[in-house]
């Protein structure tokens, strides 16, 4: 195995992590997501994403793409508020069929008048999906809205009337601005000649270097400074959907110190029908079905979150019951941390086996975005072994704290 960060020719990071494995998998990532929308076009920059898998009249994007869907391999890509990426994976031997098709996506995102019409149709129905599912609207829309204050605040998807708004050159220019290759972040993973493979990124890069975009500036998270609240009511929910946040004072997904401290407070608090929101919530009250925990961070920000959907009338109940539960852990006992703690351990274990190669290389992209330096996500194990109790006590030793609630009408 090796792990490898450098810099390609025209002054882009280059991430590669060589070991034995049938598949190759690349992740193209840019610094700039939905917190660099100007203020009235919410939903721009994920629009844009869309849009990168569209050409006007060639259609040699859509033809890249069923080439390489045509080795057996697949393809996507994700928007979040402060980065947006592209990825694939692909049998090993096809790793230059992958690098092209990923590269000339990024090229200038333009179609036809149909196709753009459609592809915003698209996006809108996909507004649609999320307010169909409350649990997911819950979590990935209305909770940033109480966690994080200015641009992180933002909708990341924006609404049907922003997106019905937005025309091609809307888009055009947001991609000029923002899709300049030397923003560019590329992680290859799996079995590949690494030489080959930066010849290839090169040649790629030139395809799309025309773009005279300015170097994206990163846009400052203003997390949790203060007790914070956000009640809505929707028509046509049965169950009540929570969500509760405290600030973790995280500088990447992994980390040491408190990074590390949060995944072994998450084992004790909510992960598995061992941890003490189960017990309390469900075992003992029977309140609601789902506990659903999460552990986000990025460059100088990062929260613990705790999603439930009780009834209406019990809101109130499992709130108090949370907090209770983060109250506890101030007072964790060694027995306990060390229990979490091991689990921590088993769970990472597990997972980077069955982890594919197109996830690890997007992680690979996310801890880089987070702390600058992506090799620390292959050293999470080792990290959690250095955490102590009183760093996972002092975590939840905070004044600060958001809550998100979403009630039938």
């Amino acid at each position: 195995m090796e792990f490898r960060t450098t810099k390609i020719t025209n002054g882009a990071t280059f991430i590669s992590y060589q070991f034995p494995s049938k598949s190759f998998a690349m992740c193209i990532g840019i610094p700039c997501g939905s917190a660099h929308e100007p203020r009235n076009k919410s939903g721009l920059a994920h629009l844009t994403e869309h849009l990168l898998f569209k050409d006007r009249v060639t259609e040699s994007k859509k033809k890249r793409i069923a080439g390489l869907e045509a080795t057996g391999g697949r393809i996507g890509a994700c928007t979040n508020r402060d980065y947006t990426f592209v990825e694939a994976a692909v049998p090993s031997r096809h790793a230059s069929i992958c690098i092209d098709t990923l590269t000339y996506l990024l090229s200038e995102p333009r179609s036809s008048e149909d196709g753009f019409t459609n592809e915003r149709k698209i996006v809108i129905g996909e507004i649609g999906r999320y307010l169909d599912d409350p649990q997911e609207y819950t979590k990935e829309e209305l909770a940033p809205m109480s966690i994080f204050s200015g641009q992180f605040g933002r909708s990341l998807l924006g609404s049907r009337k922003t997106v019905r708004g937005f025309n091609e050159q809307d888009v055009v220019s947001f991609w000029r601005s923002a899709y300049n290759p030397v923003n560019f972040c590329f992680v290859a993973v799996g079995d590949f000649d690494y030489d080959s493979i930066r010849e290839d990124i090169d040649e790629g890069v030139r395809r799309v270097s025309r773009n005279n975009g300015f170097s994206t500036r990163p846009v400052k998270a203003s997390p949790i400074v203060s007790m914070r609240e956000l009640a809505l009511e929707m028509i046509g929910v049965e169950q009540a959907h929570l969500y509760y946040a405290i600030p973790i004072p995280i500088n990447g997904v992994s980390g040491v110190g408190s990074e590390a401290g949060a995944f072994v407070l998450d084992k004790y608090i909510a992960d598995g029908f061992s941890s003490d929101l189960h017990n309390r919530i469900r075992e003992e009250n029977g309140l609601c079905y789902d506990i659903i925990s999460e552990v986000a961070g990025g460059p100088g920000y990062g929260y613990f979150g705790i999603y439930t959907n009780p009834a209406r009338r019990d809101v109130g109940k499992v709130l108090k019951l949370t907090r209770k539960s983060f109250e506890e852990a101030q007072r964790m006992s060694r027995r306990k941390f060390e229990t979490s703690k091991m689990a921590s351990l088993g769970t990472i274990e597990m997972e980077s086996e069955k982890e594919e190669s197109a996830e690890l290389a997007c992680s690979l992209f996310q801890e880089y975005m987070a702390s600058g330096d992506a090799e620390r996500y292959l050293h999470m194990a080792d990290f959690i072994k250095e955490v102590t109790l009183d760093q996972v006590r002092d975590l939840v030793r905070t004044p600060y704290e958001a809550i998100t609630s979403l009630v039938p009408a």
